[in-house]
């Protein structure tokens, strides 16, 4: 969108007449264009100078510029310190996603090695839940009463955690419904992976103290463990029993394999996150790396948005989003020194309960691991730059070989998939010269009931999905250079589904902005034989020895797994659904208490008013219309 002197004038205006009513106290700004769309939320210690900085936009870089001259009206919440207004913009910039903040796009939630602690035979498992807002070292407590270890940033890390649980203290890793009902051992105690508490072939007492064990090392209490194991191992070499022995070194040396990572391990540093910042090129990553109880717990890099502010002010605010919804540790290096070290210190020790301090090591081990971690974002950086290079090369190959005047920038791919029309999921699958982007996939669903002339129509299908989401382009009113607006509609079908797709086009009269295309397979329907058809074009067939032809197959078999598993998840959801879910008036609880009482819901249907009646909950009038619901 160009911007203009006169836009730019009323955009100052408007700022001006909210500073001239402004207090100055601490508290937190949104800034919303003319449609109510939020454009930048930030916060400041004294809003009225903070928001008078606006007013003068000469001072400002151009992006700032361009979201002055689109404000319309301003909005303000006041807070009694800069603290809270701190948290307060970290979370509304995580849930409102405003186009002009710095964005670190991360909603992963980080999973946690859990153990189950409060049963007779705990269970270990992984938790990716809402993380235990409590301190982060050593075992968290949560409301399932249990031990949290982690979070781990890397699922390898994870599984690395879990195969030595099961390997070295042979913890089940069973749900309680397989567990109470086991009448021999399973295969995981034939591979030496549990120790088959299920049907006694450990006692209580010692399940519990290899639990104690496993606890004791993920706690970070490994020297004690060590010393406990050799001496086990040194008594089963004294008695001759070697195999046990061997055993317990073989233990010994998966713990120590876990416990120190080469180039990681430092001896006192216990709990903390290690976060460099690099710029290379135009792109900023930023690297993550975890340490808890002295275990690496992995690392991963992110790519922030709307990355044109200095390094040190990106770094502040990304930590203050990061830890606004992931648990912070007691120590967070960094490579740079942050700005407002003190107040983000302040901020995440409210926030978390606990005392938080943010350093910047300048020499010694300290330094060598965080030379480390920016050496992993330089890495990471340089394997996104060479990716986005490649994906923007092949979507131009692609541009060409459609023959499009314009270049493609965004893809959106949509796939349909049911079961003779039951369980009906169309979806859309997205492309850009990032890759695939996965946040921006959507569905469509279809009711069985209502729709059912739609789902036994494919054409059908594809005609009202594309004119939902074209429909819903035009009413958020998308402007044609916004990253969110599609350059080509790619259907999987062939002739009959592209004259539908194209009838909405015109419809909504974006022919002329959007382009769209068809892929279906050959005749024998084998990959590496499809033909693309284009509006006003012949076909074109696809060879298969082109790269364009293997990226547009990729794109294509991704809406396939989408479209597929989409359809999969619904049909198992309506296969566990009960008849009970269906009828007015009976809630969880009721259900619940139904289902208790007769032990399934065909007993229930089969049940008499008067015994209906019998449970907590069920009144006459309610067991009258139960009765008759499941009988006419």
């Amino acid at each position: 969108m160009n911007m203009s002197p006169s836009q730019l004038t009323k955009g100052v205006d408007t700022i001006t007449n909210y500073v001239k009513k402004l207090p100055q106290t601490p508290g937190v700004y949104r800034m919303c264009n003319h449609e109510g769309k939020i454009l930048y939320i930030g916060k400041a210690r004294n809003l009225k100078k903070r928001v008078t900085a606006y007013t003068k936009p000469d001072r400002l870089p151009y992006r700032l510029q361009r979201m002055i001259s689109q404000t319309d009206h301003m909005y303000f919440e006041y807070c009694h310190s800069e603290t809270e207004a701190l948290l307060l913009e970290a979370q509304m910039i995580k849930t409102l996603n405003p186009r002009y903040n710095i964005l670190l796009t991360d909603d992963k939630s980080y999973p946690f090695l859990y153990v189950t602690t409060q049963d007779d035979i705990p269970r270990v498992m992984k938790y990716r839940r809402k993380a235990p807002k409590n301190k982060s070292n050593k075992s968290q407590k949560s409301k399932e009463k249990g031990c949290f270890f982690g979070p781990y940033v890397s699922g390898h890390a994870l599984n690395q955690a879990l195969h030595v649980i099961h390997r070295v203290f042979k913890l089940r890793s069973c749900p309680d419904t397989i567990f109470m009902h086991r009448k021999r051992p399973c295969q995981e105690y034939q591979i030496k992976r549990c120790s088959a508490p299920c049907v006694g072939r450990i006692s209580t007492e010692n399940y519990q103290s290899s639990v104690k064990q496993a606890i004791d090392f993920f706690s970070g209490r490994h020297h004690d463990l060590q010393e406990e194991l050799i001496k086990d191992m040194q008594l089963y070499s004294d008695s001759l029993n070697f195999e046990k022995a061997a055993e317990i070194r073989d233990q010994i040396q998966a713990l120590n394999k876990l416990q120190y990572k080469k180039g990681f391990f430092v001896a006192d540093l216990i709990d903390a996150d290690l976060i460099a910042i690099v710029k290379q090129q135009d792109m900023i990553g930023i690297h993550f790396m975890m340490v808890r109880a002295h275990q690496y717990l992995g690392g991963r890099t992110l790519f922030p948005r709307n990355n044109s502010e200095s390094l040190a002010s990106i770094l502040s605010n990304s930590i203050a989003q990061y830890y606004s919804y992931h648990p912070a540790p007691p120590i967070i290096m960094t490579n740079i020194i942050s700005q407002q070290a003190n107040l983000i210190e302040t901020a995440l020790s409210e926030n978390w309960q606990q005392k938080i301090k943010l350093i910047t090591p300048q020499r010694g081990d300290k330094k060598k691991m965080m030379d480390n971690v920016v050496y992993n974002a330089s890495e990471a950086i340089t394997v996104r730059l060479n990716e986005q290079r490649n994906q923007k090369q092949m979507m131009t190959d692609m541009q060409n070989l459609l023959g499009f005047d314009n270049p493609l920038t965004r893809i959106e791919i949509y796939d349909n998939s049911h079961i003779s029309g039951k369980q009906a999921r169309g979806v859309m699958v997205v492309v850009t010269e990032n890759g695939f982007d996965k946040k921006s996939y959507r569905q469509f669903k279809f009711d069985d009931h209502h729709d059912k002339n739609i789902t036994q129509d494919d054409f059908a299908m594809m005609e009202t999905m594309l004119d939902r989401r074209l429909k819903r382009l035009i009413n958020e009113k998308i402007d044609k250079n916004d990253e969110q607006y599609p350059s080509l509609l790619l259907i999987d079908g062939g002739k009959g589904q592209l004259s539908k797709v194209n009838n909405i086009v015109k419809k909504y009269h974006l022919q002329d902005s959007i382009y769209i295309a068809a892929i279906a397979k050959g005749v024998d329907r084998n990959a590496g034989k499809e033909t693309i058809f284009i509006p006003k074009k012949s076909p074109i067939t696809l060879s298969p020895q082109d790269p364009t032809a293997h990226f547009i197959q990729n794109i294509r078999d991704e809406s396939h797994r989408f479209a597929i598993t989409t359809h999969r998840k619904a049909r198992e959801k309506n296969n566990y659904t009960s008849p009970l879910d269906t009828i007015e008036g009976i809630g969880t609880k009721r259900k619940k208490a139904l289902i208790a009482y007769f032990g399934s819901a065909k007993d229930v249907m089969a049940a008499t008013i008067d015994e209906l009646q019998n449970v907590p909950g069920i009144s006459k009038d309610r067991a009258e219309k139960l009765y008759q619901y499941f009988r006419y």
